[in-house]
């Protein structure tokens, strides 16, 4: 195992400021989105149907100026820093103060790695948890008028936006970090230090979802989190942010 996972630096002074976005601008999110990934997979389409994608990228054009008309989708979400250490496979996270507030377990890796392995004795890691809500009376008026396909349009969008806001949280986070200057969403799948990653996924058990809202107290946002460690609404993401350079998995 490499020895040198953690950070050889220290952060001055990160901003610990717990941020909420109510409702969050919807054009910015849009920018961010990966389109090739809403396209690929939720539409499966390939890069050699060039009639069909512009076909689709003409209707999803369409359909957004009516989201951000209707306001029919609306995202929220809630991001912070937190004072962090770690022990054996553990983070441990703590309150503004210093004192010891949960513990996330982590899971190593073939390589006997784990994400506690970059996080230094005294060190700092982000927290985000992002929702899309579908707008009810929009939701309600595609069902009765059985406008299936539309609906669907929207539902990709929406989940897609998710991923985008959660990238948007973690650039914001890296600001608070100290790590980044400004949060410039041309940059905002270039992140140069750090990485993000979610419950769920081999590095994290899908329960740390419930400590990861407890700690960002998502439920102010609306949303809510199932016995199985699910949130809800469908397009939500919760994520862990490192900021040492060298994390990964």
């Amino acid at each position: 195992m490499e020895k040198n996972l953690k950070p050889d630096y220290k952060l001055k002074n990160p901003n610990l400021t717990r941020r909420k976005f109510e409702d969050y601008d919807i054009e910015k999110i849009f920018e961010a989105i990966n389109y090739d990934m809403l396209y690929f997979r939720f539409f499966n389409l390939k890069k050699s149907q060039k009639d069909k994608l512009v076909k689709l990228e003409n209707q999803i054009s369409e359909i957004k100026k009516e989201i951000i008309e209707k306001k029919s989708i609306i995202p929220k979400g809630v991001s912070k820093v937190f004072k962090a250490s770690s022990f054996s496979n553990f983070i441990i996270i703590k309150d503004d103060e210093g004192n010891e507030i949960e513990r996330i377990e982590t899971k190593q890796n073939s390589k006997g790695i784990c994400l506690a392995d970059f996080i230094g004795e005294e060190d700092y890691v982000g927290f985000s948890s992002v929702s899309v809500f579908l707008n009810e009376g929009v939701f309600e008026n595609l069902l009765s008028n059985k406008d299936f396909s539309k609906l669907y349009i929207i539902n990709s969008i929406a989940v897609m936006s998710a991923e985008a806001f959660c990238e948007i949280l973690h650039k914001q986070v890296n600001v608070d970090f100290g790590i980044d200057n400004s949060l410039n969403l041309n940059s905002v799948f270039s992140n140069g230090s750090g990485k993000r990653f979610s419950p769920g996924y081999p590095s994290i058990d899908i329960s740390a979802n419930k400590k990861i809202y407890d700690l960002l107290n998502a439920k102010e946002i609306g949303s809510s989190i199932t016995e199985s460690f699910m949130i809800e609404p469908e397009s939500s993401v919760q994520s862990i942010i490192l900021h040492n350079p060298k994390s990964d998995y």
